[in-house]
């Protein structure tokens, strides 16, 4: 399995990051619906790390790890046919989130409850055992 050659806040696996990954979602329901600014900053918070954690997950640890989560990734995006549309929606909110204005290539506009939806029906990693 490979590991990150990088420092990493105690994640060098993809496993790792899906931990983290679900940790993000817990908080992000935790974060409750409240109108109020404190409110809106927790959810607000809590969307950006799930949603950056996702990108990241899919786009850079998953591919680049050999075996099962790389064919596991293949596998989702084939079964739940939305997902590609949601990671790549989490592309644009996290690069756009990140770098204050997307100049790259040309997002793609979905709508949040639509990604956090579609993202949840991926959100199965196979074990590690």
């Amino acid at each position: 399995m490979a590991t990150s050659l990088s420092p990493s806040f105690g994640m060098s696996t993809c496993f790792d990051v899906y931990e983290k990954l679900k940790a993000d979602l817990a908080a992000l329901e935790a974060a409750g619906e409240g109108e109020d600014e404190q409110s809106q900053k927790r959810q607000d918070y809590a969307a950006f790390n799930f949603i950056v954690t996702a990108r990241h997950l899919a786009h850079d640890w998953l591919p680049k790890n050999g075996g099962r989560p790389k064919q596991s990734l293949k596998k989702l995006k084939r079964k739940h046919a939305g997902l590609t549309a949601a990671l790549n929606a989490a592309k644009d909110i996290a690069n756009g989130s990140k770098h204050f204005k997307i100049t790259l290539y040309t997002p793609i506009t979905l709508s949040m409850s639509e990604v956090f939806s579609t993202m949840r029906l991926g959100l199965s990693v196979p074990s590690t055992a």
